[in-house]
């Protein structure tokens, strides 16, 4: 039993997948004002909080800023909000919607298109099972035409009542296996795409582990509980 990331990782099959934080954000597309995001603004709109750390690009002053408070990070860009943990702790996912929401709901005429709430897991370490599904049927045809697959991705956009699933599993040309989870919803009004992520980060979360699980069984990546603390099930 390892620990990582606020993780319980549970060897099943020669396979651990652990959480990529860069791969983690709520995002939500339109056309946004980013002039409006100032430490000033978040502290009176966003967070309790008076230390609101803020983070100017060195290569080229002229991209928006980022800030970080509340152990995430908050940024836009024109075109997309995007609010990103710094760690898998529930209370800080749960703080990561709420400022989403907040944003939503302080700025109710800003145009926008979608919303989604993502995830990624990779693998360092791939069992054959787990390479099985990058086993496509033109590797060889593309081999023989004096071709190298340096990296070969399946992406699946998948459908429920619970909403949609962009799916993608990568393996990578150093040979990761890399699981990206983009539950997504198309939207037209901001207070549409606040109560989709109403209480919803933590459900998205267990649907992604869960996926890692029933669907990919020799995988396993779930957070931990109060009693996993010591590393013990």
């Amino acid at each position: 039993m390892d620990q990582a990331n606020g993780y319980t990782q549970v060897k099943q099959g020669g396979v651990r997948m652990q959480p990529n934080l860069d791969g983690w954000s709520i995002v939500v597309a339109g056309h946004w004002n980013f002039r409006i995001l100032r430490p000033e603004w978040i502290i009176e709109h966003l967070t309790d909080s008076k230390n609101v750390g803020i983070e100017i690009p060195i290569s080229n002053p002229s991209l928006p800023p980022r800030f970080r408070f509340d152990d995430l990070i908050l940024r836009a860009d024109g075109q997309r909000l995007v609010v990103s943990p710094e760690s898998t702790d529930e209370s800080v996912l749960q703080r990561v919607e709420l400022v989403a929401r907040k944003v939503l709901l302080e700025l109710p005429h800003t145009p926008v298109t979608a919303t989604g709430v993502n995830f990624q897991f990779v693998e360092k370490e791939p069992d054959a099972d787990l390479l099985r599904i990058f086993k496509v049927e033109d590797t060889a045809a593309l081999a023989d035409g004096g071709f190298s697959v340096q990296a070969t991705s399946i992406q699946r956009r998948l459908e429920s009542t619970n909403g949609i699933l962009n799916l993608t599993a990568t393996l990578s040309e150093d040979s990761d296996v890399v699981m990206d989870f983009n539950f997504h919803l198309d939207v037209t009004f901001t207070h549409d795409a606040a109560d989709f992520l109403d209480s919803a980060i933590l459900g998205f979360q267990d649907r992604a582990c869960r996926l890692l699980d029933e669907v990919y069984a020799s995988s396993w990546a779930r957070p931990l509980t109060e009693g996993d603390e010591d590393g013990t099930e």
